[in-house]
């Protein structure tokens, strides 16, 4: 059986400034350490093309491999992006933790996808958004086929510390231990 693998993705900002991927780069890390039996790998949004092909050859090669994706800021974008492209190739995603997602619009979230944990942050652009908008839902956008968990949780800091934020940490780390069953 194939491994299963977490893939952390950080936000557009972390693109030009490494240091903004501070907080993802943790969460990899805080993941790696508390289940070692899962991969664990960190990236830029930008890279989510050659992560979503890369998981779907990895799938076709081995046949089941549980993929859990975490993203921050624009990171959840990518996220999203993958869990698309992977229900496309009918392919489950068992678990996407959405922290202070910032995009305009998002791809739906289908029935491939396990369980969602959307974070938001009190302060910060998508907290203004979030209020000019009245959105008092989520940011994350899903099908009418999505049967599965999804959870809304407010962090108290501001966006940038969304991702290490102890309480995102934490459920993070909770949800990927009821899944993994490990």
């Amino acid at each position: 059986m194939a491994k299963s693998h977490v893939y952390v993705f950080s936000g557009l900002m972390s693109s030009i400034v490494p240091g903004f991927r501070k907080g993802t780069k943790e969460i990899a890390a805080q993941i790696k350490y508390e289940h070692p039996t899962l991969e664990v790998s960190h990236h830029i949004w930008n890279e989510w093309k050659n992560i979503s092909d890369e998981i779907i050859k990895r799938s076709m090669k081995s046949g089941r491999h549980d993929v859990y994706i975490i993203g921050h800021s624009n990171g959840v974008l990518a996220c999203a992006n993958i869990a698309e492209d992977l229900r496309k190739m009918d392919i489950d995603v068992k678990y996407i933790g959405a922290i202070d997602p910032t995009a305009a619009s998002f791809p739906e979230i289908g029935s491939n996808v396990t369980k969602v944990d959307e974070f938001w942050a009190r302060t910060g652009w998508p907290a203004v958004k979030r209020r000019l908008t009245r959105n008092k839902r989520g940011a994350c956008v899903f099908s009418k086929a999505f049967k599965g968990i999804k959870t809304l949780i407010k962090v108290p800091t501001t966006h940038v510390g969304a991702s290490s934020s102890d309480r995102t940490v934490k459920q993070i780390l909770t949800s990927i231990q009821e899944l993994a069953g490990d």
